[in-house]
């Protein structure tokens, strides 16, 4: 049997809440759809995102802790990108069915 096929683990569904929990936030949300079309530096995240950097930083180090964004250091300046496009899917998915009930197309 698969695992989609399974019922997995209280543990698993626990875990697996969690993880939506803490990409549960609109500026979160935010930072993935972004950070889908590719790496971008802190600065260029802060600017298009219009997010104060301080504000910005706590939440790429929650979500980098979290596994769902990689950074890299080129001098002074550090890129962040999405550690796993699929998270960009999920979400791209999820954006599609909210739009959809509230009757607004997407691109």
């Amino acid at each position: 049997m698969t695992v989609a096929g399974q019922i997995l683990s209280d543990e698993f569904y626990e875990r697996l809440a969690e993880f939506c929990k803490g990409q549960a936030n609109p500026k979160r949300l935010k930072i993935i759809s972004l950070l889908s079309s590719g790496e971008k530096s802190v600065s260029e995240i802060s600017q298009t995102l219009n997010i104060p950097q301080a504000n910005l930083s706590q939440h790429l180090n929650y979500m980098k802790r979290a596994g769902v964004l990689r950074s890299r250091r080129e001098g002074l300046v550090v890129y962040y990108c999405l550690a796993d496009m699929r998270i960009a899917q999920a979400c791209n998915l999820l954006k599609q069915l909210v739009a959809e009930k509230l009757g607004i197309e997407t691109p």
